[in-house]
Formats: structure tokens, sequence, C-alpha cells
């Protein structure tokens, strides 16, 4: 896993949640943050990705700053 050794520290290897959400969050840059294909790349559904996305509060800086 590129990236995460960065956050791996004398105790131990990082919280597989920090892991996550680095990973999604790498896939939705890769695709240009469209949902139905990371969600494919991952193999999760649309809806568990929003999920995980709400719950890691992953937002697209892009569209946020044009909506506000």
């Amino acid at each position: 896993l590129c990236g995460v050794e960065s956050f791996a520290d004398e105790d131990g290897p990082p919280p597989l949640e920090d892991v996550e959400r680095l990973h999604i969050q790498r896939v939705l840059e890769h695709t240009g943050w469209r949902i139905s294909e990371t969600a494919r790349i991952l193999g999760i559904g649309r809806t568990t990705l929003y999920e995980k996305m709400a719950r890691f509060g992953l937002r697209n800086a892009l569209l946020t700053s044009k909506s506000g």
C-alpha cells in the first residue's frame, strides 16, 4: 500500500480505518470523483461508498468550493 507507511510509527501499523480512508480518497481522485467508477473499482455499492465518504469526511474540494 503506497503511502501508508507514513502512517506507521513505533507503536505499529496504522489503524485499518486510516488505510481505508486513504485508499478510498486515492481511488476517488484517480477516477475524477466519479462515484460509480470508484465503487466499481473498490468492489462496493454506490450507497456503501457514499456512507464511507460521509463517515470519513471525504468531499470533492472542487465541488464544495463552487457551491459555497
